[in-house]
């Protein structure tokens, strides 16, 4: 058919020069308000991709290079565009000779346009390096560059831009190129290495704008990432001239990508410890590595006197970068800090000081160090190395100090200081949670429970000194929001007044809802060691009851869980509580309204002892909890089923709903007989709006 033949036709013309011109200038045509700009955008898209998959697209690209410096810049872009994606993906279009005329081509171009816009230099200079990884005839094409642009200072600073992206082409992007072309080009850049790096130093020595010192650094992390032979990096001034650039931070730019190269050189490095194994097989590559070890070593010890000469505060701009390489020194040298000698303990000293910063990347970053340091020092605790453990007991402690300062809340939804951690009070809320109680649990592990714990009851005496002082009862709330993170590492068995003491001290704080939540919820974490020390649970089982009574929201939602831990771990001592339970029960209408969140957030360990009195008071605790009315209500929260103990029956009065009565007939004559309030939530009903009843293991 003529429609057939004619898309054909279409289909194979070659698209002109103009064609593609107007196709970018329609790509890039500001959108109207009104008048299908996105779907005309969206054509000249689709339409572009078509063409740069073509044969013609190369002749088509070169046309639009010519005279770049007249035509718009993003016609200029989309040639260079063009002929990077061809020859990534197609370079089998070109012939032996194509491709050394494409190469002269690109490289006269680059050098013609170098003060032209940046982005549309790079593309250049990635495309030049996709050729160069192709090109199996262009040999050694770092150091022909190097002979041929690395002479003369106009050519210098673009000749840096070119070789920063050949290593990064070579490994980052997915050539259709063979094994052995790649080892090839490897060992190429491997060769040149020593002429780029000293390049890079002649070039960063006479340039003094800090934009074009920034490129060289790139230029270095970029070999250095994929070009770390250390005997190359021993012999050049790198290591000097990085810490420098660290050490005067006179500008933000350079500081952060100086960073960047310390940590690579701080990671290269470390292949004294991580590759100490092969690295016997290679004395002479050992010995290089040692060395700069040694430099970066010197360097860091002179970071340590500066962080202590300044009184451990960094500018601002670049605490961030300054903890950063501390961080790399941590993780990487472990084996070294381990040893625990002056200069290791003055890093770790370094990285206990970020920990009182509230800038949330470094604080972070900090925390972070201190968990990997953590996990080290349990492994050598098993195995018993309790000398390596004690090095760092008493950073632990000090770190447990920092976290509780950091967990204080802020006064405002919007702290004073304007830092990313505290910007909102919701976010400090969750990187509390997160963060902050992870990293005092990693304290404890560190010094042990037992010290974390008296670091905490000493935050709590001095922080109601200050309540007593200034009413703030922030501080209060933040020992106890610690004593509940390291709850889990408090071993049952352990003995401690002062804990004892604090849990005394719960029932008699401040009536704030925040300072309330917490200490209910302290008291729930700390069910099963409550058990183990009887004189405590009637104070604090009155204080959760009268939590719920009286409060709402969170702050009864968390004594809800509370009350229902320490009914799962105190149920003999729970009985002897009927008469405390009786009051709230009678003014909720014989049944607790726990929030649907409250009562799916139960934490169940595991059943009861099974005894009948037990079953009594897991089902009575149920219907308190759970049932909406007595009849004809629905349901706040689906109850459990479970074998033996108690069976579904219907409501004698309300048969639409089923019931959940006790199999043991005795004990609840008996609770009856005492307590006849209690007969109908206990034996009766529990509904559930939606017709089923499940039935929860035990409370």
């Amino acid at each position: 058919p003529d429609s057939v033949v004619m898309a054909a036709a279409a289909a194979a013309a070659v698209p002109t020069a103009e064609e593609v011109v107007a196709a970018v200038a329609a790509l890039y045509a500001p959108v109207a308000v009104e008048g299908g700009g996105d779907e005309a955008r969206r054509r000249a898209n689709e339409w572009l991709g078509e063409f740069q998959r073509k044969r013609a697209a190369w002749d088509v690209a070169a046309q639009l290079l010519a005279g770049a410096a007249s035509k718009p810049e993003q016609v200029v872009y989309f040639g260079v565009l063009t002929l990077y994606t061809k020859i990534r993906h197609d370079y089998r279009d070109l012939t032996p000779h194509t491709m050394l005329a494409l190469r002269d081509s690109l490289l006269n171009f680059l050098i013609a346009y170098r003060t032209g816009p940046r982005y549309i230099v790079e593309r250049i200079c990635m495309a030049i390096a996709a050729l160069a990884i192709h090109m199996e005839s262009w040999q050694n094409a770092a150091l022909q560059l190097l002979s041929c642009y690395g002479q003369k200072l106009e050519t210098t600073l673009v000749l840096v831009q070119l070789l920063t992206v050949m290593p990064e082409e070579l490994h980052t992007s997915k050539f259709h190129v063979n094994h052995e072309r790649q080892q090839q080009y490897d060992k190429e850049l491997t060769a040149a290495a020593h002429e780029v790096l000293s390049l890079c130093f002649a070039f960063f020595a006479q340039a003094s704008d800090a934009n074009v010192q920034k490129l060289v650094f790139q230029c270095l992390l970029s070999w250095l990432k994929y070009v770390s032979d250390p005997s190359v990096l021993t012999c050049t001034p790198l290591v000097n001239v990085t810490f420098d650039v660290i050490a005067t931070g006179t500008s933000t730019q350079l500081f952060e990508v100086a960073a960047d190269v310390a940590c690579e050189l701080i990671h290269i490095s470390a292949h004294v410890f991580t590759h100490q194994a092969s690295l016997a097989y290679e004395p002479e590559k050992l010995k290089h590595y040692e060395l700069l070890l040694s430099q970066v070593m010197a360097r860091m010890t002179g970071l340590v006197t500066q962080h202590t000469t300044q009184q451990k505060r960094w500018p601002d701009a670049v605490t961030a970068s300054i903890c950063r390489i501390f961080c790399y020194v941590g993780d990487d040298y472990m084996p070294f800090l381990l040893q625990g000698s002056a200069v290791a303990l003055g890093i770790v000293g370094v990285l206990l000081d970020f920990t009182a910063y509230t800038d949330w990347e470094t604080l972070t970053l900090a925390l972070d160090f201190w968990h990997i340091l953590g996990k080290e020092v349990t492994e050598q605790r098993d195995q018993g190395a309790e000398g390596t453990c004690q090095l760092f007991s008493n950073h632990f402690r000090a770190l447990a100090q920092s976290v509780l300062q950091q967990m204080v809340m802020p006064i405002s939804a919007v702290a004073v200081n304007s830092t990313p951690l505290q910007e909102r009070l919701d976010d400090y809320g969750n990187f509390r949670k997160s963060q902050l109680a992870a990293s005092l649990r990693d304290a404890a592990v560190g010094c042990g429970a037992t010290a974390t714990i008296e670091v905490v009851v000493a935050c709590f005496a001095q922080a109601a000194a200050e309540y007593n002082k200034s009413g703030d009862w922030r501080f209060l709330e933040a020992s106890l929001y610690g004593l509940r993170s390291v709850a889990r590492c408090v071993p049952e068995d352990m003995e401690s007044q002062q804990l004892q003491q604090v849990l005394e001290s719960l029932p008699k704080l401040p009536a704030v809802l925040q300072l309330q939540t917490t200490a209910v919820e302290v008291v729930g974490r700390y069910d099963s060691w409550i058990h183990r020390h009887p004189p405590l649970l009637q104070s604090l089982f009155e204080y959760v009851m009268r939590t719920i009574t009286t409060t709402g929201g969170r702050t009864r939602s968390s004594a809800i869980l509370s009350f229902c831990d320490l009914c799962q771990a105190c149920s003999d001592e729970v009985m002897s509580h009927y008469v405390t339970l009786k009051t709230p029960c009678r003014a909720g209408g014989g049944r607790f309204h726990g929030s649907v969140p409250a009562v799916s957030r139960m934490r169940k360990a595991g059943p009861v002892s099974g005894r009948p009195r037990d079953s009594v008071v897991s089902c009575w605790l149920r219907n308190i909890i759970a049932s909406g009315k007595p009849h004809g209500g629905s349901l706040v929260a689906a109850v459990p089923a479970r074998r033996g103990g108690c069976a579904r029956h219907h409501c004698a009065t309300c048969v639409r709903a089923p019931a959940i009565r006790c199999r043991d007939a005795t004990a609840t004559a008996r609770l009856a007989a005492a307590q006849p309030w209690l007969c109908l939530p206990l034996c009766e009903t529990i509904h559930c709006g939606v017709g089923t009843v499940t039935h929860r293991a035990a409370l």
